[in-house]
């Protein structure tokens, strides 16, 4: 919306028109989509603000301050953001809607209380086309710079060349090996290699994962490396042994209990795969995690579970 009104600010009207039409053609499609697939105009853009607006179901993935992304980048650049704000600051010179559109993308998600990086990756982007745009203007300057000392036009942009590309390289250096970006870096590392592992091993007829206070489905790839068998992630070592005999093969971080009957094939950092010689037991999954609230807006009414079972029961006879 900001970028259409910029456009067209000083433009004529038929524009303005022409720019209204469009997205006015664009909002009935979404709205007939919607329609269509559940059940009324907009019940996707709805049904978004009501379950994280109203009923809060975002926050229950946790909420975190309003500096929270500016503290993210400062952690990910260190020293190098001096740098990124002095090419920012000079590409916004050539260039400015970019800019307000990126400080509008973090002031909008810095004020709503559930946070995750993803949400600013549009203003990521912006910045560093915004900082590209900096860097060529800082090699233009240094070309005139020199030239007009009576370096030659083909050495003056040889020499300011080789200083930018120098220049970012150094700072993307200290970005990769500084304490944030290594964290991220190595964060899964021996998760996902050990999942790789039994991905190209024989074919398991169950997995457990276990040892990561039953957070262990969200750092394996899941379905990426495994093969399609059932998959159960334990919190504790009584639920490990009830489980065990759904799964065969045994992704551990915390060694489980010689009564499970798993022996150890290999550790990959802090991540040991086991496996044990017997064929697995169906045993129904545990679902994965639904905040609370949310399965409150999903609970049913008295009436509402009558007919139902009244409908099951019609349909087993």
């Amino acid at each position: 919306m900001i970028i259409g009104l910029w456009a067209t600010w000083q433009s004529d009207r038929e524009r303005v028109f022409a720019l209204l039409a469009g997205a006015t053609a664009i909002l009935a499609a979404v709205a007939l989509l919607d329609t269509v697939t559940l059940g009324y105009p907009l019940a996707s853009v709805w049904r978004y603000v009501l379950y994280n607006a109203y009923y809060g179901v975002s926050s229950t993935f946790g909420v975190e301050p309003w500096w929270y992304y500016v503290l993210g980048e400062l952690g990910v650049w260190g020293g190098a953001g001096a740098t990124l704000v002095l090419l920012v600051a000079i590409g916004a010179l050539r260039k400015p809607l970019l800019l307000v559109v990126a400080v509008v993308i973090f002031a909008v998600h810095s004020g709503i209380a559930h946070k995750e990086y993803r949400f600013i990756y549009p203003a990521v982007v912006l910045l560093t086309v915004l900082a590209a745009t900096g860097l060529a203007q800082m090699v233009s300057w240094g070309q005139d710079w020199l030239t007009g000392r009576g370096i030659s036009k083909p050495l003056a942009a040889l020499a300011t060349t080789a200083f930018a590309v120098g220049w970012w390289c150094l700072a993307s250096l200290q970005i990769w090996t500084g304490a944030t970006i290594t964290a991220y870096r190595q964060r899964m590392h021996d998760s996902l290699v050990a999942a790789s592992f039994v991905a190209h091993g024989p074919a398991p007829c169950g997995i457990g994962l276990y040892g990561l206070a039953g957070e262990d489905w969200g750092v394996y790839g899941g379905y990426t490396f495994f093969r399609p068998a059932p998959m159960y992630w334990p919190k504790n070592k009584a639920a490990l042994i009830a489980t065990s005999p759904g799964f065969d093969t045994l992704l551990y971080t915390e060694a489980p209990p010689p009564v499970a009957g798993f022996t150890t094939l290999q550790c990959i950092g802090e991540v040991c795969i086991a496996r044990r010689h017997s064929s697995c037991r169906r045993i129904p999954s545990e679902p994965l995690p639904i905040p609370e609230v949310l399965l409150e807006t999903m609970a049913v009414t008295p009436s509402q579970s009558q007919a139902s079972a009244s409908t099951d029961a019609a349909r087993d006879r």
